[in-house]
């Protein structure tokens, strides 16, 4: 996998803002010259519908994100992948992510975009280190619409145990969403979401 230049790893490891991003955009000219806003722009023309508001995209965006090396990635979110994100930057798998201020709507008003899908828009930055690179390489999805994979708290511990430490299981439990680790300590199975490599 290609990574970023050293210049853009130091540039990414200074913590950068995103709300800052955005902010410093103090009119419309400025605003549409971010590559941020660009992307957010360029996505909302294109995707709009409610497919696009699932797990199953946000992993998609996710692996198209660390595919083609970028910094960040643009997506659909409600409250279900707002609480996945918050579960990926908890673990360091993504370093930020940022649901577009309000105060830009007008900006999709460009985009035929309905005032539902602009609340939802979300900008996720990927994390990136000097000695390892990107955080997250790969995330397989392992339930779909068609066939949802449940396993029981024992199921969980066999199955991990033959997995390489490495690997993380992303579960949807009545606890909310956690990770294999996580769902062990409390001895809680749940609906097996996706793996991360």
């Amino acid at each position: 996998m290609k990574l970023p230049n050293k210049e853009k790893l130091v540039r990414i490891n200074e913590k950068m803002d995103m709300a800052g991003d955005l902010n410093r955009a103090n009119n419309f000219v400025n605003l549409a010259r971010t590559p941020i806003i660009e992307s957010v722009i360029s996505f909302a023309n294109k995707q709009h519908t409610s497919k696009h508001v699932t797990i199953y995209a946000l992993i998609n965006s996710l692996n198209m994100a660390t595919k083609h090396n970028k910094v960040f990635t643009v997506c659909y979110v409600n409250d279900y992948l707002l609480s996945v994100l918050k579960l990926f930057k908890k673990h360091g798998f993504v370093y930020d992510y940022a649901v577009l201020p309000e105060s830009y709507y007008n900006i999709l008003s460009l985009c035929n975009l309905s005032p539902d899908f602009a609340k939802r828009l979300c900008v996720v930055y990927l994390r990136y280190s000097n000695e390892h690179g990107l955080s997250l390489r790969n995330i397989k999805l392992l339930s779909k619409p068609s066939r949802q994979l449940y396993v029981t708290w024992e199921e969980l511990s066999r199955l991990t145990k033959k997995d390489s430490v490495a690997e993380v299981y992303i579960l949807n439990t009545a606890q909310g969403v956690m990770t294999h680790n996580e769902a062990m300590k409390e001895q809680i199975g749940g609906n097996l979401i996706a793996l991360i490599t």
